[in-house]
């Protein structure tokens, strides 16, 4: 077991729980016949980058999947609560969708991916606001003044110190997990090594006492005279 767990991997889990719910939305949508040409549209572009993230992902290794899944956070960022908007119509569960999705990757993803979630998705909560063409997102909202602004980034601030508290706490279990698993390893080793020095321990102490009693009965014959060629 590895001192330092894979953040891009545990990213990459996070894109494909969030995908798997994007796609619940869906159904619901075309269950209640309210999907429209929009809530395709986006689903579509969602799902294109999801197969292609997840097949690169499969393909590449180190950097530049890192680089990779850094791009896909902070389009998602943008895309998933967008998507799940056009898709159930309700502004404040795509609101919700977006703040559990932040919380997850900044609490698990690397730093400069967690930065550029966080970065991105203030972004768009601006882009919202300020412009109205955004579909029904801008309909839905009233002109913003600069106060409306200072308020989202206080929002945003807040939503990353929590998510900064569970990446702690995350990176806190996993090396306390990993420092037990080396502790029970390192006994099982030791406890190992212990049971041969015994063992070796014993064939000296066997290989002594049986050259003390050969020592004891070459005396003994000595003192009563026998040779071993005497017969009785």
């Amino acid at each position: 077991m590895t001192g330092k767990f894979n953040r891009d991997i545990l990213t990459e889990i996070v894109q494909i729980v969030f995908f798997i719910l994007v796609s619940f939305f869906l159904i619901s949508s075309i269950g209640g016949e309210t999907i429209t040409e929009m809530g395709w549209f986006y689903y579509i572009v969602y799902a294109i980058i999801s197969f292609f993230h997840i097949i690169f992902a499969a393909i590449f290794r180190n950097r530049i999947r890192h680089i990779m899944v850094m791009v896909v956070v902070m389009v998602n960022s943008f895309l998933i609560p967008y998507t799940i908007y056009v898709l159930s119509l309700d502004l404040k569960v795509s609101f919700i969708i977006a703040v559990c999705y932040i919380l997850a990757v900044m609490a698990i993803a690397e730093r400069d991916a967690a930065i550029g979630t966080f970065t991105a998705s203030v972004m768009f909560a601006f882009y919202c606001r300020h412009n109205v063409e955004v579909n029904e997102i801008g309909k839905a909202m009233k002109e913003a003044g600069h106060g409306e602004y200072w308020r989202i980034v206080l929002a945003y601030l807040a939503i990353a110190v929590l998510a900064l508290g569970w990446r702690m706490v995350i990176s806190r279990l996993y090396a306390i997990l990993h420092r037990s698993i080396g502790i029970i390893e390192r006994e099982e080793a030791g406890e190992g090594t212990e049971t041969e020095k015994k063992i070796d321990s014993l064939n000296g102490e066997n290989v002594r006492l049986r050259t003390q009693l050969a020592k004891s009965t070459i005396e003994i014959n000595t003192i009563v005279g026998y040779d071993g060629n005497n017969e009785h």
